[in-house]
């Protein structure tokens, strides 16, 4: 994995999102700067605005637009993380360099933890859904670059449900778990190019 090799992933990736149906590009807008937020670990402010419009778009889409929609979703997070990664590599020490596989391998290790210590903090049920379920369908996703329809439904609404339902300390442990089993996924999804 060279040095470039993100800023080349980057780039090809947001080739693929500039193709993307326009209809998706205003929430594509929208969703740009809470996932830039989110993955620079900052707080986030509400975000009933936005996941109502992710419903909107969702509940009005076709299987094969779906599909669609899923997918540049995914890449738009793929994209995100790789400036993530290519801003916290600039802003290194200049005096130990780091090979690119070194630094995703060392967050890999360090996001696993993250989410080890999120994850042991929830109700079984909610591990069972996040390692089970979710872990299944976002692996298929960003690593496999493929989309089940079910499935996706499935997972949305056991997240409603969950989410409604956890007291507020759980729930920000769960959004947390989520967060990072993402930033592993994705991780393991670089790692591939190895």
């Amino acid at each position: 994995m060279s040095n470039n090799f993100l800023e080349e992933h980057k780039s090809a990736k947001e080739l693929l999102l500039k193709n993307s149906p326009f209809e998706f590009n205003d929430y594509l807008d929208k969703r740009r700067p809470y996932k830039e937020d989110t993955f620079n670990e900052k707080e986030v402010s509400s975000l009933s605005g936005l996941y109502e419009e992710f419903k909107n778009i969702v509940n009005q889409l076709n299987e094969e637009d779906l599909k669609q929609f899923i997918l540049i979703t995914s890449i738009q997070d793929i994209i995100v993380f790789d400036q993530v990664m290519i801003d916290k590599i600039k802003n290194l020490p200049k005096g130990k360099p780091v090979s690119v596989q070194n630094f995703i391998e060392n967050k890999l290790s360090e996001f696993e933890v993250l989410l080890n210590d999120n994850y042991v903090n929830l109700p079984e049920y909610v591990q069972v859904y996040i390692i089970k379920n979710r872990f299944q369908y976002k692996q298929n996703l960003y690593i496999n670059s493929k989309v089940s329809v079910k499935n996706f439904h499935d997972i949305n609404n056991t997240y409603d449900s969950l989410i409604r339902n956890l007291d507020e300390n759980i729930k920000k442990c769960f959004v947390n778990a989520l967060m990072y089993q993402d930033f592993v996924l994705i991780c393991e999804f670089m790692k591939e190019f190895n």
